[in-house]
This record gives C-alpha cells, sequence and structure tokens, in this order.
C-alpha cells in the first residue's frame, strides 16, 4: 500500500488519507490537497515532499501556529524528515501520523476522466439487463418452455419494482426531477460565492470534505453529506439570515440540497451492492 497520512486525533478524527502526490498541501484551505476543515487550523500548514531516491517525506513547516513533531516544537520555514510512525500536531486540533508500508511511493492520483467514467459505470450499472443475459443463455442450454416463460415473469417483476419506486418518488418529490450539477460545476460556483463573501464557507467545507471521504469511508462521507443537508433544511425552514441573499445566491443553495441528496442516495446504494466498501 502506499503512504498514509492518518488523523488520530482532533480534526476529522479517524480519517485515513492516501498521498497521492510528491508534493502535497496540508491545511484548512479549500484548495489543499488535505483539507482539514477547522477555523482554527491555518490554510496552509505545511508540504509534504516525498523523494523518490531516498524513499523518504520531508515537511516544509509554513505556518508560525504551534506544530509539534513527536511532542517538539517546529518553527516556521523549517525543514525535517518525516518518518513513519511519528506524528505531527497541528495548531493542537489535529494529530497526524505518517504510516508507511515497504514501498512508500505516493499513490497514482485517479484523473477526474476516470473518476467520471467509474461513477457512470457505477449509476448505470443494471442487474436485470445481466439476469436477462443468463436467462437467454440457459434457454440455448436446452431449458423448456414453461421454465422460460417464469423466468421472463420473474424479470419483470423485478424491473417494475425500481420503475413503481422512481415514479412514486417522483410524484412525492417532482425537486429530484431537476438536473444535478456535477460535484466539478458545483465547485466553481461553491468558491465564487465564498470569495465574494454572500455564502459561508461552512458550507463549502462540508462539501469538500464528504467528497473526499467518498475514496475513504462511505459512512464518513454520508455523515457529512447529512450534515449539509440538515445546515440547509433548518435554514430554510427557520427562515434565517444564513439562507437569505442574491437569487443566485438562493439558487446555488438549493442546487448545493440537490447535489447533497443525490449524492447521499448514491452512496446509500453503493453500500448496499459492495458491503466491503464501508
Amino acid at each position: 500500500m502506499p503512504a498514509r497520512i492518518h488523523v488520530s486525533q482532533g480534526v476529522l478524527k479517524g480519517t485515513v488519507f492516501e498521498i497521492q502526490k510528491n508534493f502535497t498541501r496540508v491545511g484548512s484551505d479549500l484548495s489543499s490537497d488535505i483539507c482539514l476543515p477547522s477555523p482554527d487550523i491555518p490554510g496552509s500548514v505545511f508540504i509534504l515532499e516525498f523523494d523518490p531516491v531516498k524513499k523518504e517525506y520531508r515537511v516544509f513547516c509554513r505556518s508560525d501556529d504551534a506544530t509539534f513533531y513527536n511532542g517538539r516544537l517546529i518553527a516556521e520555514g523549517a525543514k525535517f524528515v518525516w518518518k513513519p510512525g511519528h506524528s505531527l500536531s497541528v495548531a493542537n486540533h489535529a494529530v497526524l501520523e505518517l504510516e508507511a508500508d515497504t514501498d512508500p511511493t505516493p499513490a497514482p492520483m485517479e484523473s477526474n476522466r476516470e473518476k467520471r467514467i467509474r461513477d457512470f459505470a457505477f449509476e448505470h450499472e443494471n442487474p436485470i439487463q445481466r439476469q436477462t443475459q443468463v436467462n437467454r443463455q440457459t434457454a440455448k442450454n436446452g431449458t423448456d418452455y414453461a421454465t422460460l416463460i417464469k423466468l421472463l415473469v420473474t424479470v419483470v417483476c423485478i424491473a417494475a419494482i425500481p420503475i413503481l419506486f422512481l415514479v412514486k418518488n417522483n410524484m412525492d418529490e417532482s425537486e429530484k426531477t431537476k438536473p444535478v450539477l456535477t460535484y466539478s460545476e458545483l465547485e466553481e460556483k461553491m468558491i465564487a460565492a465564498c470569495e465574494s463573501g454572500e455564502l459561508p464557507r461552512l458550507y463549502f467545507q462540508r462539501l469538500t470534505t464528504a467528497n473526499r471521504l467518498e475514496s475513504v469511508s462511505l459512512d464518513k462521507s454520508l455523515e457529512e453529506y447529512h450534515q449539509l443537508r440538515n445546515m440547509l433544511l433548518s435554514d430554510k425552514k427557520n427562515n434565517s439570515d444564513v439562507y437569505a441573499g442574491s437569487d443566485d445566491i438562493v439558487k446555488y443553495k438549493e442546487e448545493l440540497w440537490d447535489f447533497s441528496v443525490h449524492r447521499i442516495q448514491l452512496l446509500n446504494n453503493r453500500k448496499k451492492s459492495s458491503p466491503s466498501d464501508q
């Protein structure tokens, strides 16, 4: 396995981040490779560099906040080797541990194109179609007419279940028929809204954290999406100032709501179909 950073205490406790680059930025900024979403953590804490020759990781400290390596205070601008199994305390709000096996080389990062293809394949996976193919092959191998009819009836009944479910959902919640933005599209809008000061950063921090955790833990990612959805729902029901704003900002929040609901449904389906991913 590639090298990993394990959050043993504080913000995102229990989360494990695979190191995917030779240069990894760590901090609370949304643009960080490893984002620790807390107002008490500096935007840029340190840069982690992998030396492919010595097979080791070096830390370049970029914050004058309290940063400790194995209990030793690290000054801003300091450089040192981070050895596997040793801990790094960030502003007294997160403790990180470097984990590495025989080969600590960073894992190859999945491209956006590969991720889109994987998500598309998962969302369009059709168990009914696979069953139909099995039935056809069985018929070719000598299944009699009566058995084939029973199999076809079974397939039709199974196919009707998700169709009825979708029809019911569309009647009860018509807003689910609206097109859902991709993460990249939503990310661009949220960054612009946060930079303009019209949208609280906490919304986008929740979104970014949930998205990053999808590849780490489905349960933790679902928890973040649920918290984001509950924040939006609470603000809207209470007509709070947080939900107020220009028409564009209200639209952004509605798109954020739609995306959260969509991802919750998708991740729940993924948990049911792949229990080992939990």
